[in-house]
Protein backbone atom coordinates (compact mmCIF):
# COMPACT_ATOMS: atom_id res chain seq x y z
CA UNK A 1 0.00 0.00 0.00
CA UNK A 2 1.19 3.80 -0.73
CA UNK A 3 0.77 6.24 1.43
CA UNK A 4 1.90 9.93 0.56
CA UNK A 5 1.67 12.52 3.27
CA UNK A 6 2.37 16.19 3.84
CA UNK A 7 1.54 19.10 6.41
CA UNK A 8 0.12 21.28 3.54
CA UNK A 9 0.11 20.01 0.20
CA UNK A 10 1.88 22.69 -1.58
CA UNK A 11 4.59 21.99 -4.64
CA UNK A 12 7.72 23.70 -3.71
CA UNK A 13 7.31 24.46 -0.22
CA UNK A 14 6.02 21.47 1.50
CA UNK A 15 7.83 18.53 2.09
CA UNK A 16 5.69 14.78 0.48
CA UNK A 17 6.41 11.62 2.16
CA UNK A 18 5.89 8.29 0.51
CA UNK A 19 5.95 5.03 2.62
CA UNK A 20 5.72 1.58 0.95
CA UNK A 21 4.04 -1.15 3.23
CA UNK A 22 3.06 -4.61 2.90
CA UNK A 23 5.02 -5.55 -0.20
CA UNK A 24 6.34 -9.34 0.13
CA UNK A 25 8.69 -11.08 -1.39
CA UNK A 26 10.97 -14.45 -1.12
CA UNK A 27 13.90 -12.43 -3.33
CA UNK A 28 15.10 -10.01 -0.45
CA UNK A 29 15.98 -7.69 0.39
CA UNK A 30 13.55 -5.44 -1.54
CA UNK A 31 14.41 -2.35 -3.12
CA UNK A 32 12.19 0.87 -4.00
CA UNK A 33 12.26 3.56 -6.73
CA UNK A 34 10.06 6.35 -6.81
CA UNK A 35 9.00 7.88 -10.66
CA UNK A 36 6.61 9.98 -11.87
CA UNK A 37 5.08 11.08 -15.59
CA UNK A 38 4.89 14.35 -16.64
CA UNK A 39 1.51 13.85 -17.84
CA UNK A 40 -1.21 10.89 -18.61
CA UNK A 41 -0.74 11.53 -22.53
CA UNK A 42 3.29 10.63 -22.15
CA UNK A 43 2.46 8.01 -20.10
CA UNK A 44 -0.22 6.18 -22.53
CA UNK A 45 2.53 6.22 -25.25
CA UNK A 46 5.35 4.72 -22.66
CA UNK A 47 2.18 1.94 -22.21
CA UNK A 48 1.74 1.46 -26.27
CA UNK A 49 5.41 1.35 -26.86
CA UNK A 50 6.42 -0.88 -24.25
CA UNK A 51 8.75 1.29 -22.68
CA UNK A 52 9.57 4.05 -19.94
CA UNK A 53 11.24 6.31 -21.98
CA UNK A 54 8.82 9.61 -20.46
CA UNK A 55 9.60 8.52 -17.15
CA UNK A 56 10.89 10.84 -14.53
CA UNK A 57 12.91 9.26 -11.40
CA UNK A 58 12.65 10.86 -7.74
CA UNK A 59 15.07 8.28 -6.61
CA UNK A 60 17.17 5.81 -7.72
CA UNK A 61 16.60 2.07 -6.02
CA UNK A 62 17.22 1.87 -2.30
CA UNK A 63 16.54 -0.09 0.29
CA UNK A 64 14.15 2.11 2.80
CA UNK A 65 10.38 1.76 2.20
CA UNK A 66 10.07 5.37 2.75
CA UNK A 67 10.96 8.59 1.00
CA UNK A 68 10.57 12.76 1.34
CA UNK A 69 11.15 15.12 -1.25
CA UNK A 70 9.90 18.75 -2.38
CA UNK A 71 7.41 18.45 -5.21
CA UNK A 72 7.32 20.12 -8.52
CA UNK A 73 4.53 22.36 -9.12
CA UNK A 74 2.32 21.29 -12.13
CA UNK A 75 1.41 23.87 -14.97
CA UNK A 76 -1.40 22.67 -16.07
CA UNK A 77 -4.51 20.95 -13.65
CA UNK A 78 -4.11 17.38 -14.91
CA UNK A 79 -3.06 14.70 -13.02
CA UNK A 80 -0.31 12.43 -13.51
CA UNK A 81 0.49 8.58 -13.56
CA UNK A 82 3.09 7.77 -10.45
CA UNK A 83 4.59 4.75 -9.69
CA UNK A 84 6.22 2.92 -7.05
CA UNK A 85 8.82 -0.05 -8.52
CA UNK A 86 9.47 -2.80 -5.84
Amino acid sequence: MLTVSSAGNLALSDLFIFTVDGCLDEDQPLTYRYTFYTSHSLYKQDIVNGSTLSLNSLSDYMSQNSFTTYLVQPTYSELFPAQIVV
